[in-house]
């Protein structure tokens, strides 16, 4: 599908509008920080490691590691010990954790329904779609991956398919 050098810059502004917007929302809902990214990355992703989460964080090791002292002074998690290296700790949300698990994901969910609840049928089929597109071909590893989705509410994508987890299983 071909399209004019004027309508690929107009896409590319309301894009740039529409990322702005989203993100305008999740702030005021308080659903975008590292401390509720790191709160979905654990519940989402329970047991690894702070490698794992520094990497979908986009953080250095030591911020994570302030950050992940910081939620168990908080009580909001819990690290144990593998077994094959005491060094590394495995995160998991306690029962205070889950509880703004459930809260940050509220929110968002509020804060971004707010966005798309009047569009069509139609419309939200054709975004959908068109968002699938542009996430499939922007993910080149697993890595990618949970970067992409650090502020999502994974399990919502999960029945009929992430298009990011999809396109990451296809990498080497």
């Amino acid at each position: 599908m071909e399209h004019g050098e004027a309508t690929h810059r107009k896409l590319a502004n309301l894009l740039g509008a529409v990322s702005v917007v989203v993100q305008d929302a999740l702030t005021e809902a308080g659903a975008s920080d590292s401390r509720a990214a790191a709160i979905l990355c654990i519940g989402s992703h329970p047991n690894e490691s702070i490698e794992n989460l520094s990497r979908a964080l986009g953080l250095s090791h030591s911020g994570t590691v302030r950050l992940v002292d910081r939620l168990d002074r908080e009580g909001v998690v819990d690290r144990a010990r593998t077994e094959q290296d005491r060094r590394t700790s495995q995160l998991r949300l306690s029962s205070q954790g889950l509880i703004e698990f459930e809260q940050i994901l509220d929110h968002r969910r509020q804060a971004i329904g707010g966005l798309i609840e009047d569009l069509p049928a139609v419309a939200t089929r054709g975004l959908i779609q068109a968002l699938e597109t542009i996430l499939s071909a922007r993910t080149t590893s697993r890595a990618d991956a949970r970067r992409t989705c650090r502020l999502c509410a994974e399990q919502d994508c999960r029945p009929t398919g992430c298009p990011v987890e999809i396109a990451a299983s296809r990498q080497p």
